[in-house]
C-alpha cells in the first residue's frame, strides 16, 4: 500500500499529549476553531448527493463513482429510506441474536431494534432522494491536526455513506460531543453535569453546520436543521446498538419505551 504523507498528529492522541482539559481539544480557543474546522468539512461532505442509499464504489472502467450494497451488511443499495431502515432493523436484530444467549435478560438487546424501527417509522419522513454524502466514521480519531489543533488531514474513509436525512444528521463521533437517549432521566451528579456542559457544544456545532452547510448547497441546511431531532437521535440509536457494548441496548430500550408511551400519551 502506497499512502501520502501527511504531517499531523490524530487530534484525540494530541489532546492527551497536551494534557487538555476534559472533554476539550487544547485551549477553549483551540477547541472551538476545531469543532469549527470540522462543521465545515462534516458541511461540504453533504454537499454529495446520490440518487441512492449504500456505500460509495468507484467504477475503474466509467471513472465514476456510484452507489452500491452497505459494506458492512451486503445489503442495498436502497431508492426508500423507509426500506432502508427496514433493513438495518433486521441487521441489528440478526447481530444482536448472534451476540447474545437467549435468556430473559438479554431479550432487551433484541427486541431494542424492533422498538427503535417503529419508532422511526413515527418520526421520520420517508424519503426518495436525493441522498446526502456521510462519513460514519468522522471524528477526532481520523481527523490529523496540527500542534495547534488546526485541521491537516481527514483519514479512514471506509465509512463513507449515502444517507437518509435522520443518518446524515450526526455529530462527529467520539468527539466529545455524545448525545443522550430521549426520555432517560438521569440522576448521577457527574453526569449531569456532563450533559449539561455538552448541551453549548452541540448547539455551536448544529450553527455552525447550518451555516456551511447552507453555503455549499442552495443556501438550505435541511440536514444541519436535523441535529438533534428526535429522527436523528432514534439512527443514533440504531448506531449505538450495533456496537459490542450490550448496556448501550438496554439504555436504548428503556428510551425507545418511553419515547413509545410519550408517543401513545400524545
Amino acid at each position: 500500500m502506497l499512502m501520502e504523507y501527511i504531517h499531523g498528529s490524530a487530534a484525540d492522541d494530541l489532546r492527551f499529549i497536551q494534557k487538555s482539559a476534559p472533554a476539550m481539544f487544547g485551549t477553549p480557543e483551540q477547541d472551538q476553531k476545531f469543532r469549527r474546522q470540522m462543521a465545515k468539512i462534516q458541511a461540504q461532505v453533504l454537499a454529495f448527493q446520490f440518487p441512492k442509499i449504500g456505500s460509495l464504489y468507484y467504477d475503474n472502467d466509467t471513472e465514476s463513482f456510484y452507489i452500491g450494497p452497505e459494506i458492512d451488511s451486503g445489503k442495498g443499495p436502497w431508492t426508500s429510506s423507509a426500506d432502508y431502515y427496514r433493513d438495518l432493523s433486521d441487521v441489528c436484530m440478526k447481530e444482536a441474536a448472534g451476540r447474545y444467549h437467549r435468556n430473559p435478560e438479554n431479550n432487551t438487546y433484541f427486541c431494542a431494534p424492533v422498538l427503535l424501527h417503529h419508532l422511526m417509522s413515527i418520526y421520520s419522513k420517508d424519503s426518495n432522494g436525493p441522498y446526502n454524502l456521510i462519513n460514519r466514521d468522522f471524528g477526532c480519531h481520523n481527523i490529523l491536526v496540527d500542534n495547534d489543533f488546526n485541521i491537516v488531514g481527514v483519514i479512514d474513509f471506509d465509512g463513507v455513506f449515502a444517507a437518509p436525512p435522520e443518518a446524515a444528521a450526526q455529530y462527529p463521533v467520539l468527539s466529545c460531543m455524545d448525545v443522550e437517549p430521549p426520555c432517560i432521566i438521569e440522576t448521577n451528579p457527574h453526569r449531569l453535569e456532563i450533559i449539561e456542559s455538552t448541551k453549548l457544544k452541540l448547539l455551536e456545532y448544529r450553527e455552525w453546520m447550518m451555516k456551511y452547510e447552507a453555503e455549499f448547497s442552495d443556501g438550505s441546511a435541511p440536514i444541519s436543521t436535523l441535529l438533534g431531532s428526535r429522527g436523528a437521535l432514534i439512527y443514533h440509536g440504531f448506531e449505538s446498538c450495533r456496537e459490542l457494548f450490550g448496556f448501550q441496548n438496554k439504555v436504548w430500550f428503556t428510551s425507545a419505551l418511553e419515547m413509545l408511551r410519550e408517543y401513545a400519551k400524545a
